[in-house]
């Protein structure tokens, strides 16, 4: 009777983190997944907000001033990484003259073109 109540013992002790493991996981993947889901919406936001400035022909600073500002408090300033302009989630690159080139996000994406640019996120 001994052998077999430390037996249960030790498969109920062995379920109970089993369970405890997988109830961790499923929680970091949904905390993780709502965080991602923030940064992308705020990235739209920032997108949205160069519309009107682009169609006005904006310049830099204002293109990165529209896109600093449509982030969530606190206000995310611009870094420089590798020909890019990075505020938040948003790379930018700008032509010799001030334009806009090309915006990138940090997310991954489908498109053969994104995964050829060597575009790292500023956090990468």
């Amino acid at each position: 009777m001994k052998r077999s109540t430390l037996a249960i013992t030790a498969l109920m002790v062995l379920l109970l983190v089993s369970n405890a493991f997988w109830l961790y996981r499923i929680v970091d993947e949904r905390i993780g997944a709502g965080l991602q889901i923030a940064e992308q919406r705020e990235a739209l936001a920032q997108v949205f907000a160069l519309i009107p400035v682009l169609a006005q022909k904006g310049d830099r600073a204002r293109i990165v001033a529209a896109a600093s500002d449509a982030t969530s408090p606190p206000r995310k300033q611009a870094v420089q990484v590798d020909g890019y302009v990075w505020v938040g989630s948003l790379g930018m690159r700008f032509g010799g003259t001030g334009e806009l080139v090309e915006v990138v996000t940090k997310f991954a994406t489908r498109s053969p073109k994104q995964e050829q640019t060597k575009a790292g996120g500023p956090h990468d």
